[in-house]
């Protein structure tokens, strides 16, 4: 797969009582994104309204407490972390990333 946009990714350091958080150094990875709005239910079992379907290359580190940077400027939350293999030679080939719109609980 090439990956001809990209995103910023930010792990979490720290969250602090009030729930305020401190991310790390952001680093810029290639992507392909597909700006999509629909519900779905993830992997948890949680239903989430999507804004985005990302793909990123084998071995990105992202975790659901990252913080993603779309090219357009917005920050939502990341929904959904899943890697797509390929199940004849066993290798992931990419991961595929949904990311949401709204938190788990909260209303439009």
């Amino acid at each position: 797969m090439k990956f001809v946009q990209s995103v910023t990714i930010e792990p979490l350091v720290s969250k602090d009582a009030y729930h305020n958080s401190t991310y790390g150094t952001s680093v810029s990875v290639k992507a392909n994104i597909d700006y999509i709005i629909k519900n779905m239910i993830d992997s948890r079992g949680n239903e989430i309204i999507t804004s985005a379907w990302v793909a990123l290359p084998a071995g990105t580190a992202i975790t659901y407490d990252s913080r993603i940077t779309l090219p357009d400027g917005s920050k939502p939350y990341v929904g959904s972390i899943c890697p797509a293999m390929n199940y004849r030679t066993k290798k992931v080939e990419y991961i595929e990333v949904y990311l949401g719109r709204l938190k788990p609980g909260e209303s439009v």
